[in-house]
Formats: structure tokens, C-alpha cells, sequence
């Protein structure tokens, strides 16, 4: 069988999840799975998978490697056993997979980013930094429960060059009256006001191409139907682990213009 080798010595942390690892690949990784997440989402394995380039959400992309498969086999795990706590909404109405929908007003925990529109990976580590929240990085040191959808506000401009990411994680009904606060000062609680969305779900898995794809399709389709809405901007709403295989959702959003 080969060998996997690395170019510099591991340390406690690496020789850990590496052990792991050769376990998961010749017992059942059911009954590794508690130790294996434990690991990952450890305070000595957080920082170092930030340094390695491989935050929780885009690990899928690593399979190739060691690290890589031990992540993978997490995340396919969590997606055929796990059920998360979705943002409540209204279906006002639906005609031919179009739907508009009527959401509360809620909390969801944001952070922000500006880039060059000609950067290749803008989003990189806003994820993790709402995922250490979560996991206790917040006034109460209180671990959230993870929730669905993971939201991301897009807003270009062209004139500057410029496209801003708000990527938000709802922040659940335990939590909406008690909300800790982050500690980290790039994490804010939002108060998202109540507002109507125009939206339709499709499957597969998104890149930015896709993404601009079906912002583009959607947007000409509200506007062939007299809909207004606001058109300057949208949302990116995913609800699966990147390693889903099957029945996964995605949607844009735009907001109804009132």
C-alpha cells in the first residue's frame, strides 16, 4: 500500500488525527467518529487547521489528502444522521418551483469582508470565524448548536471594483432572547428585520460560477413576471455539509422591494 509522507514533523495534534485516521480506514468509522470530531474541533486543532489551509468548510476540497479523508468521512457522517434547526418561514406563495417567502424577524451571528472582485478565494476563513463562535468563542463560552441555512449577502461594486460578503448563521431559538456576544471583534450578532424573499431551491454543488448562474436565471425570471424586488444585491443560502451527496438545497434570495 503507499506510504503517506509529510515534508515536516508532526506535531501531537497532527500524529493524533493521523492515527485516527489509519483507524478509520480499517475499523467502522461510526465508532470513531466522537473522537475524530472531538479532535478536529479541539482548541490545539483549530488553530492548526486554519494554518494548514483547511477550515471546516471547505475541507471537502482536501480529500486527496490524509487529513483530507479523515474530514471528509466526518462530514458525510454528520450529513446522513444529523438534522439541524432551520430559520423559520412563512411559503406565501409557490407556482412552478418559484417561491416567496415571509421570514421573522431573528438573530443571526455575521461577519463581513471586502475584496477585489478579481480575487480568487474572497470568502477564505469567515466560515471558521462564525464556526469558533459557535463552538464557544463567545461571552458565555457556550457551544451553539450548529443551524441551517449559512446565508451570504453579496454586494459588488463595480465602480470600486469591490464585492462585499456578509456571511451570516442563524442563531437559533435557544438562543434569540440570551445571545452571547462574540469575542472575536470580526463577529457580530445581527438583528435581521422581518422581510419577504423571492426565491427557488436547486441541488448539486455551488462554485462562484454557479452561484452568478442562478442569480442571473432568477433575476430574469422575476422580472419576466412584473415581480419587484431588489436587484443590487443577493444571497447565497446553502443547507448542506460540502459532502452531502444527495438531495442538497441551495437557493439565492432576493429581497421583495416594497
Amino acid at each position: 500500500a503507499p506510504k503517506h509522507t509529510c515534508c515536516a514533523p508532526h506535531s501531537s495534534t497532527s500524529l493524533r488525527l493521523l492515527t485516527l485516521v489509519r483507524m478509520v480506514l480499517c475499523y467502522s468509522p461510526r465508532l470513531l467518529l466522537l473522537q475524530l470530531v472531538a479532535l478536529l474541533v479541539s482548541t490545539q486543532a483549530a488553530p492548526q487547521m486554519e494554518r494548514m489551509g483547511q477550515p471546516i468548510a471547505d475541507a471537502y476540497q482536501a480529500v486527496d489528502t490524509v487529513v483530507g479523508k479523515a474530514l471528509n468521512v466526518v462530514f458525510q457522517l454528520s450529513s446522513w444522521f444529523t438534522e439541524y434547526e432551520t430559520a423559520p418561514y412563512t411559503l406565501v406563495w409557490e407556482e412552478d418551483g418559484l417561491e416567496k417567502r415571509l421570514y421573522p424577524a431573528r438573530k443571526w451571528v455575521c461577519t463581513k469582508k471586502t475584496s477585489s472582485l478579481a480575487e480568487t478565494d474572497p470568502k477564505s476563513g469567515m466560515f471558521w470565524s462564525l464556526f469558533q463562535y459557535i463552538q464557544g468563542a463567545n461571552s458565555l463560552e457556550a457551544s451553539i448548536e450548529m443551524t441551517t441555512p449559512v446565508a451570504t449577502l453579496v454586494e459588488k461594486d463595480m465602480a470600486a471594483g469591490t464585492i462585499t460578503y456578509e456571511m451570516c448563521f442563524y442563531i437559533g431559538a435557544a438562543h434569540e432572547d440570551n445571545t452571547p456576544t462574540p469575542t472575536n471583534t470580526r463577529v457580530y450578532i445581527k438583528e435581521e428585520p422581518e422581510k419577504n424573499i423571492f426565491t427557488r431551491q436547486v441541488g448539486g454543488w455551488m462554485d462562484t460560477t454557479k452561484w452568478e448562474e442562478e442569480a442571473a436565471e432568477l433575476k430574469e425570471i422575476l422580472t419576466s413576471k412584473g415581480l419587484n424586488f431588489e436587484d443590487a444585491r443577493h444571497f447565497r443560502v446553502g443547507y448542506d455539509a460540502p459532502s452531502k451527496l444527495w438531495n442538497r438545497r441551495n437557493e439565492v434570495w432576493f429581497v421583495v422591494e416594497l
